[in-house]
């Protein structure tokens, strides 16, 4: 694991500091957890404490600056109740798969192993396909729009996201949850036909996220065959990208959205025309 040894420790005293409460629980979740999963300056390292009640945001600020601080990485702090974890799960909300799947208890694991076990029997791989689908569509619908902003070097972040959620969509429909790179790029070579082409892309965003240039048409090559790609694994119908690009020329994209009708993929963009008016376009 990437993070100090202590880190578990470090945390609880930080929230007995700051809320004068310790943490039920601490866990790191996602690829922070795998030195080959992790990538510095695109990954952040993701904490999930575990508290029977919730600070003040002016408190959550400042327990994640005093522990950026203590333990010296970026990290991302979420802080839930027990109920909140059982919310999500309901909801079958990704970060709850994460939690349950992926993820190394730091802190507290008397008081968090049965949690965790609860929230894998109401977690079922099926249920995972459509919550990753979705969230794969997400990504890459922030791409698209990062790209149409003229954000060039953010783009290829969204895309490795987006194809890896695309991938844990994939691999939960075959009733397998797998969230390390390997394991995902193993059972796609196994199961799908183009399985090599997706563990190749995925090999190839993960290396120019760590290095990601500022390039317009390098972006979008790379948009075009994530979407090409995606849309065959999950099954879904997309608009040709490269023609929806050149329908956005005389467009300024404020916000871009993906929704699934069906398994048709539409593509509602808002912005402002060469006139200046506030408009909405659907793909």
């Amino acid at each position: 694991m990437l993070v100090p040894q202590q880190v578990g420790s470090t945390i609880s005293k930080v929230f007995l500091k700051i809320t004068s409460s310790e943490p039920i629980g601490v866990l790191i979740i996602g690829s922070a957890q795998r030195p080959q999963d992790f990538d510095e300056g695109s990954s952040l390292v993701d904490v999930v404490a575990v508290v029977s009640s919730k600070p003040s945001h002016a408190q959550h600020m400042e327990l994640r600056r005093e522990l950026v601080e203590n333990l010296k990485l970026d990290l991302n702090l979420i802080v839930l109740t027990p109920r909140d974890l059982i919310e999500l799960a309901k909801s079958n909300y990704h970060l709850s798969y994460y939690i349950a799947y992926d993820s190394t208890i730091v802190y507290g694991r008397d008081r968090l192993e049965s949690l965790c076990n609860e929230l894998k029997n109401m977690l079922k791989p099926s249920n995972a396909v459509e919550t990753f689908k979705r969230l794969s569509l997400t990504h890459f619908s922030i791409a698209l729009e990062y790209y149409l902003r003229g954000l060039y070097m953010d783009v290829v972040n969204h895309l490795y996201k987006s194809l890896k959620a695309g991938m844990i969509s994939y691999t939960a429909s075959k009733g397998i949850l797998s969230f390390t790179n390997d394991a995902l790029i193993e059972t796609v070579c196994r199961c799908f036909k183009e399985g090599e082409k997706i563990g190749s892309l995925l090999k190839l965003l993960r290396r120019e996220r760590r290095d990601p240039l500022y390039s317009k048409k390098r972006s979008g090559v790379l948009i075009d065959r994530t979407s090409q790609l995606i849309c065959k694994l999950l099954q879904l119908e997309i608009p040709n990208i490269r023609t929806l690009l050149e329908g956005l020329r005389d467009f300024k994209p404020l916000q871009v959205a993906l929704r699934l009708e069906g398994d048709r993929i539409k593509l509602d963009v808002k912005g402002l025309s060469s006139e200046g008016r506030y408009e909405r376009r659907e793909f």
